[in-house]
């Protein structure tokens, strides 16, 4: 498959797996998040550059999907080159608890809110891929609104996880577990 058919198919899954992604998480983000991405009281002094996002792991072409979505400075992401089919590399958007969060504005806002990539839908629950194939997932203890993430919605996410995983190599699954 070429690169442009690829590209053209994995948009049309982002489109499809976000609209999956909606829904009712539970989660309080602005009101209880000690993440230091959303824009709550705690934050109002300190400028964006200070702030710092949890890992976040963009899908194949999920970097390129939301920069052409949105006014995002390409800059302003990190990347890392994986191989997403055989033969075929690609660079691949993430973020670490050592980097701004790449979406955050100057108001503190997600800049990328309505196309955000599906890892920050997914927090605090966090796909693991076994190099058996295997897929689990993790939650995230340290997130202050655990306690009401709602379990039809985690069970949503996993289920798009689940149907996402025959696509991704196992290069980007070895990628995700180690970023």
């Amino acid at each position: 498959m070429s690169h442009a058919a690829l590209q053209a198919a994995w948009w049309q899954r982002l489109e499809k797996l976000h609209q999956r992604a909606e829904g009712a998480s539970g989660l309080a983000c602005a009101a209880r998040c000690t993440a230091r991405c959303c824009p709550h009281a705690a934050m109002a002094t300190q400028p964006p550059a200070y702030t710092v996002s949890h890992v976040m792991i963009m899908l194949p072409f999920e970097m390129d999907y939301i920069l052409a979505k949105t006014a995002l400075d390409p800059a302003r992401l990190r990347k890392i080159s994986v191989e997403i089919a055989p033969g075929l590399v690609h660079e691949i958007g993430f973020a670490n608890v050592a980097t701004p969060c790449p979406f955050l504005t100057a108001d503190f806002r997600c800049g990328a809110y309505r196309f955000r990539p599906l890892d920050c839908r997914s927090f605090p629950l966090t796909p693991v891929f076994g190099m058996d194939g295997a897929l689990d997932f993790r939650l995230t203890t340290t997130c202050p609104s655990l306690d009401t993430f709602a379990h039809a919605y985690q069970e949503q996410l996993k289920t798009v996880w689940r149907d996402l995983l025959p696509h991704l190599s196992m290069a980007y699954r070895e990628v995700y577990n180690q970023l």
